[in-house]
């Protein structure tokens, strides 16, 4: 998992667009074998790259799920302790 940051530039999709695509991929995910394959095929007919709608089903998930978004506090903590770790040893 990494950690994002908010991004400077205005959201090219309409929130409902975002929605719908987010619907679909966790409709259509049984028929795929993973997740990522849902992704693949949905992201052109929506017209963005699967890293994008990556993206977005990432976020909807943490929003909608407080075990995944105490999993992401708890790496964002192992990350930085890492990263002190590391930096501390240079």
């Amino acid at each position: 998992m990494t950690v994002r940051t908010k991004s400077k530039l205005p959201n090219r999709y309409l929130p409902d667009v975002r929605a719908r695509a987010v619907q679909m991929v966790f409709e259509h995910q049984g028929s795929y074998e993973t997740q990522v394959g849902a992704i693949a095929a949905i992201a052109p007919q929506i017209g963005c790259i699967p890293q994008t709608l990556s993206g977005l089903t990432l976020s909807t998930e943490e929003q909608s799920s407080p075990i995944v978004k105490r999993e992401a506090t708890k790496y964002k903590t192992v990350s930085r302790n890492v990263s002190t770790v590391a930096i501390s040893k240079l």
